[in-house]
């Protein structure tokens, strides 16, 4: 019962951050309609249709703000609903473009004849996944051992790899506005299909001129959604394409590198120890040169550092390997480790606890002890006894000596249950 409850709270802290912002944009949603709908007596439809035509920036113009106050409220929410309500919205509908897109290119990975995995341990299977091979139509493939596999597969052509990443997209973003055209075609009286169509679009690119007035309430309902939708949408499929060329000048950067090796003189530049070049060296060398990053810089030899110092930690016998018997001897190692300090820790803690017993003792004994200290004797030491109230243990006062005026001694206490030692420092009586 336990393990299912801590499991149920795991999984709520890590939705955390997407319920939080779910709320927030629900609340701000809430906050522009109430204001709308109170301030302005807009009907509950009116209200919220002029909360999504504000936040997404289309403004059709049709239904504004009336009052100086109402004015400078709208002011200050265009700056919250742009930057944060619109964009949770627009995130949580750009997923289903994607989603769609990555389904749509499933689809078609199923007629691309190239491999999906290759045998990199002889033992006969397939379980490694070719480099370079991607959802959708692929490029050629090249056997880089001689075995007859192929070993990487180049990106697809230009033509071919910005289909089968933007078409999905943009095919699906044609049919929701030739549906939504429709649909404002039944709500709205002596409407065409021509103006409505050219109302959609102008939605989608947030222009809005507001040519084609929205005259029912249906139709300024069905209008929030296809707002969010469109707009959302058509924003994900623009920005794409920046992130769509990068991915696609960085396939081509690596199969450049792998189709023709670098000259001799850049790959002994990349020799760390005088030693020559080893295989750690050249990987990391490559994937610095196709301006791999870690962490959001790119990737150096100090980052690689730390990783080798771990593995040769782990690597218990130095045979550059990693066993199942040296990940055993590390646990055990680690838990040794772990167990000694946990007795370094508690020795401490027993010491702070006696502290305080060892000055109370050296408080009672040190009247009986002031003999120990008389004008022109020498230093002397010897043991006195403090009795406890308990018959269970019993504490013993270790004189070490008497020097200039201080009393220095060790309290001890003898139990069946512990024994303390604590060095303390006490003037001495005259």
């Amino acid at each position: 019962m336990l393990p299912a409850c801590l499991h149920a709270l795991q999984g709520i802290a890590g939705g955390w951050p997407r319920t939080a912002a779910f709320i927030s944009t629900a609340l701000s949603l809430l906050l522009g309609f109430l204001v709308f709908y109170l301030a302005q007596d807009l009907s509950a439809i009116d209200a919220l249709y002029l909360t999504i035509v504000t936040i997404s920036t289309v403004g059709y113009g049709d239904i504004s703000p009336t009052t100086p106050a109402l004015r400078g409220f709208t002011v200050f929410y265009i700056l919250i609903g742009t930057g944060a309500v619109f964009a949770q919205l627009a995130n949580a509908f750009a997923g289903v473009l994607e989603a769609f897109t990555d389904w749509v290119k499933r689809l078609i990975d199923k007629f691309d004849p190239t491999d999906r995995r290759v045998d990199t341990t002889g033992d006969g299977k397939r379980d490694t996944e070719v480099t370079g091979r991607s959802a959708g139509m692929s490029g050629k493939a090249h056997d880089l051992t001689g075995d007859g596999h192929a070993d990487f597969i180049g990106p697809p052509p230009a033509l071919v790899f910005w289909a089968q990443e933007l078409l999905p997209a943009m095919l699906l973003l044609l049919l929701v506005q030739l549906a939504s055209a429709s649909i404002f075609t039944a709500l709205v009286p002596d409407l065409l299909f021509g103006p409505a169509l050219y109302h959609c679009f102008i939605t989608a690119t947030t222009v809005g001129y507001g040519d084609v007035p929205l005259t029912t309430p249906e139709a300024r309902l069905f209008a929030c959604f296809h707002i969010v939708v469109s707009v959302s949408w058509l924003a994900a499929l623009l920005s794409s394409v920046d992130t769509l060329r990068a991915k696609r000048a960085s396939r081509l950067k690596r199969a450049a590198l792998i189709e023709k090796p670098p000259q001799r003189e850049q790959i002994m530049a990349l020799d760390h120890d005088g030693q020559g070049v080893d295989q750690l060296e050249f990987v990391v060398g490559m994937l610095q040169v196709l301006g791999v990053e870690l962490c959001g810089e790119p990737l150096s030899w100090g980052d690689v550092r730390p990783f080798m110092i771990l593995f040769d930690r782990l690597d218990v016998d130095n045979n550059k390997k990693l066993s199942k018997t040296d990940l055993e001897t590390y646990a055990q190692m680690t838990e040794l480790a772990k167990l000694g300090r946990a007795q370094a820790k508690a020795r401490v803690q027993a010491k702070a606890r006696a502290l305080p017993r060892a000055r109370a003792a050296l408080a009672r004994a040190t009247g009986s002890l002031a003999h120990f200290k008389r004008p022109g004797t020498k230093p002397a030491s010897g043991v006195a006894w403090v009795p406890q109230a308990s018959g269970a243990s019993e504490r013993r006062t270790n004189i070490y000596g008497v020097n200039e005026g201080r009393l220095s001694a060790c309290v001890a206490e003898e139990s069946w249950a512990s024994e303390e030692s604590v060095d303390v420092e006490l003037p001495v009586a005259s």
